[in-house]
């Protein structure tokens, strides 16, 4: 095995001993962190990338020796238990940054009477079964990572991710859940700041059914867009930035104000559930943003809302130049820009396609809707004008109460993953891959895609079924006689994928008799990699002979083979496909591990020789700070080894990646998850810079990703 094969961890079936309540339970951040969906907790595990002191490491012990497979998602698990009582003073850190009194709970046992217009929620609810989950866009929490956001039943969002004044010790080399907290929530009960009101408080009493964060803006910018059961769509301002008030502790803080506030109508009429023709129809992911794109001086996207048998499109612009700590206007426009008429069911949900195409002046958002059960492309001209709103009309005048047959019928998508686009060729739909509920031996359509397949002779060999595909199908394929299916039925056996020990050969008897197929798999999920190189499956096996008593659910896989290390320098750029300058320095790093991507400038499996440039603009400022530092122990002169600093006797510190500056104490920087390399902290560069009389202006966000690789940082 190679040194780069060993280094990089293995992905691996993953088994939880939980089941999600419901589809979508699987979600992958911009930055590769899993989460999974349980009843009533969600499972966090984050990604380990391989670094230099991880070869040498590695180097020191046996490199056949079992203990050297490392297993991707293993080491770094959490398990959160959602909040069984939402609390006021759960937001009490936004009120302390905006110099407000956090409105709280008076008395301790006073119970929770729920929220929202409905009658059994308004007075009454469910409290703490997952919903729906969603990663934040980049920049959204702490050392810029993103949060994860999950929808409880009780009507509220919670926010989790890393705590910054929980954190101890901002040199560790590993990732870890010590510092995860509830950082904030929405709806519900919660309140948010608001000078303008009486008390300082705005409390919307919002029950959330549906929420979906705009695509990334800028680092501590974002949107976050949220259906209540009053059908109203609300767009909630989301800041995280160094906030002056602030004079102890970490200076960073979130702002979260409600900005805009639009009602989910449809041209056809409520329909009361006594109605001979009431269908039921409503949907936990009614709501999704498109990509952002720039058009003159602002950036416009689309949110694509379902409501009653109608998918609406409507235009939110906001400024192009939105300063990091400043407020911005949210625009959004009075109708919509398309409006179409389709029926659309229960569950029903939209995808968009990651990208913005120009046809002539046309800016074209393209996507994917799902009834649930059959899936259908559309697009948008984003900065066309707004269509004047559609006349009200019953469900019978469009044709759109009932859904048309389809041999999908009873088996819904739960989860469409649409390929990234190929900005060379433009196909006429988006290429889309979709799984459905139910995976069995008398079904053929729990896994569709629109892919082309390999036309090239020189791609024969290329996987064009993704793995964990192929592990389903093998699954619902066994079939055994009927006796030995009734003898096994109450045995903890059961097929797991590639690494399942359950698959001994076995001699068949000739006279076998009657074969039954005795598994049948649920798909609760599909996700993608942030390049789309790799797929997740979320699935639990299940017995079609009778009842499943076994609460588990499993994780499996599809990725492609790893390109070859790069040994000759490229220019900058050239390393990048389209597309790929929108990523994070993880996800392209995931990419290059499981997607068949290019490696990372700088980081294991980039061997070319390569010196980070870190802050131009700083260096020059701490030119004579770097000529004037000696080494700390025995005084001798340094020089700049590239990632190491060294003395003239030998002595080795880790050199900075921002600043060029030695650093000659521990405790005092900041680790990057993906190459390893270190950066100083803003305060201790401007501490140095001052011992050696050098006035320093150092600003916090050249120093908030790593110099060399871009990464972000561990703590």
């Amino acid at each position: 095995m190679s040194g780069i094969e060993e280094a990089v961890p293995q992905l691996n079936t993953i088994t939880l001993r939980s089941r999600p309540l419901t589809t979508h339970a699987i979600t992958i951040s911009c930055d590769a962190e899993l989460a999974v969906a349980a009843d009533d907790s969600v499972h966090i595990m984050l990604p380990e990338f391989p670094t230099p002191e991880d070869d040498t490491r590695r180097g020191n012990r046996d490199v056949g020796a079992d203990e050297n497979k490392r297993i991707q998602y293993h080491t770094h698990r959490g398990q959160y238990m959602t909040i069984k009582r939402p609390d006021p003073r759960m937001n009490a850190k936004l009120f302390d940054a905006a110099g407000l009194r956090c409105p709280g709970n008076d008395m301790e046992e006073e119970p929770y009477f729920g929220v929202g217009s409905g009658l059994p929620t308004g007075w009454g609810s469910s409290l703490n079964q997952v919903s729906v989950m969603e990663w934040s866009p980049t920049g959204v929490g702490y050392n810029l990572r993103p949060v994860l956001s999950v929808l409880l039943t009780n009507g509220s969002v919670m926010i989790y991710g890393q705590e910054g004044s929980a954190v101890t010790d901002i040199s560790v080399r590993k990732r870890s859940f010590d510092a995860w907290r509830v950082l904030w929530g929405i709806g519900g009960v919660l309140p948010l700041p608001d000078r303008k009101a009486k008390d300082g408080s705005h409390l919307a009493g919002d029950k959330i059914k549906s929420f979906s964060w705009a695509h990334k803006i800028a680092p501590g910018r974002a949107l976050i867009a949220y259906l209540n059961d009053r059908d109203e769509i609300v767009i909630v301002t989301v800041e995280f930035f160094e906030n002056p008030k602030i004079k102890k502790g970490p200076t960073l803080a979130w702002r979260v104000e409600e900005a805009a506030r639009f009602p989910n109508d449809s041209p056809h009429p409520k329909m009361s559930i006594m109605d001979p023709d009431f269908v039921p129809s409503g949907s936990a992911f009614s709501i999704k943003w498109s990509p952002w794109a720039l058009i003159g001086d602002k950036r416009v996207a689309v949110i694509a809302r379902i409501s009653r048998s109608y998918l609406g499109f409507r235009k939110v612009t906001i400024p192009a130049d939105w300063i990091r700590g400043e407020r911005t206007v949210v625009t959004v426009d009075e109708t919509d820009l398309l409006g179409i008429c389709t029926n659309l069911m229960t569950d029903a949900f939209v995808e968009w396609e990651n990208g913005v195409w120009t046809d002539g002046d046309d800016k074209i958002c393209r996507g994917v809707v799902a009834s649930p059960f059959d899936a259908k492309p559309f697009q948008v001209i984003l900065n066309s004008p707004a269509a004047p709103a559609q006349q009200q009309h019953s469900l019978t005048t469009c044709n759109t109460l009932y859904p048309e047959e389809s041999p999908n019928e009873g088996n819904p998508a739960t989860g469409i993953i649409i390929h990234p686009p190929n900005t060379m060729d433009r196909t006429p739909a988006p290429v889309f891959s979709l799984v459905r509920l139910v995976a069995s031996a008398t079904n053929d359509n729990w896994y569709q895609t629109t892919a082309p397949a390999p036309s090239d002779s020189a791609l024969e060999d290329q996987v064009t079924v993704p793995q964990w595909a192929s592990t389903i199908d093998d699954i619902i394929s066994l079939s055994v006689p009927v006796a030995m299916a009734t003898q096994n039925a109450d045995s903890d056996s059961e097929v797991g994928g590639p690494e399942s020990d359950s698959d001994d050969d076995f001699e068949m008897p000739t006279d076998a008799g009657e074969q039954v197929n005795p598994w049948r798999i649920r798909i609760w999920g599909l996700a993608a990699s942030p390049g789309g190189g790799m797929h997740a499956a979320m699935v639990s096996q299940q017995s079609a002979l009778g009842p499943e008593p076994k609460v588990k659910s499993k994780i499996f896989w599809g990725f492609k083979p790893r390109l070859a290390a790069v040994v000759e320098p490229a220019s900058e750029g050239q390393d990048e496909p389209s597309g790929a300058a929108q990523m994070t320095t993880e996800g392209k790093m995931w990419e290059w591990m499981y997607g068949g991507g290019p490696p990372v400038r700088g980081a294991v499996g980039w061997e070319a020789e390569y010196r980070p440039k870190g802050d131009e603009a700083l260096r020059e400022q701490l030119r004579s700070v770097l000529e004037a530092q000696v080494c700390g122990f025995c005084k001798a002169g340094l020089r700049d080894a590239g990632r190491y600093t060294v003395c003239d006797n030998g002595h080795t510190f880790a050199t900075c990646t921002a600043s060029g500056l030695a650093i000659l104490a521990p405790g005092i920087s900041h680790a990057c998850g993906v190459c390893g390399r270190r950066c100083l902290a803003a305060r201790q560069i401007a501490r140095i810079a001052e011992t050696h009389g050098v006035e320093a202006v150092v600003d916090p966000s050249a120093v908030e990703l790593c110099g060399g690789c871009g990464g972000k940082f561990i703590a």
